[in-house]
């Protein structure tokens, strides 16, 4: 399980979105049920991608090919002192 917060414990919120859109008021203590048939419906979802995630460990290319193009073509480069 993942969390917001990047722990390995989930950290999770629930917000009444009818009555508060601007979730400004956490109510997962009043709704522990909900929160937790939440929880397992995730954690389902997750078991269902792990299997898609054929390029999770795929090391890129050093530079980005499109940003090398853009160097060459109106100069500068990760290197070259910044313009302020």
């Amino acid at each position: 399980m993942i969390s917001e917060n990047g722990g390995r414990q989930p950290k999770w919120r629930l917000f009444d979105l009818s009555k508060d859109y601007g979730q400004r008021n956490d109510v997962i203590r009043q709704h522990p049920e909900i929160a937790e048939q939440l929880g397992i419906a995730f954690d389902q979802w997750w078991a269902d991608c792990l299997p898609m995630l054929e390029n999770e460990k795929v090391v890129g290319p050093k530079l980005n090919p499109f940003a090398e193009l853009y160097w060459k073509q109106f100069g500068g480069g990760p290197d070259s002192p910044s313009k302020r």
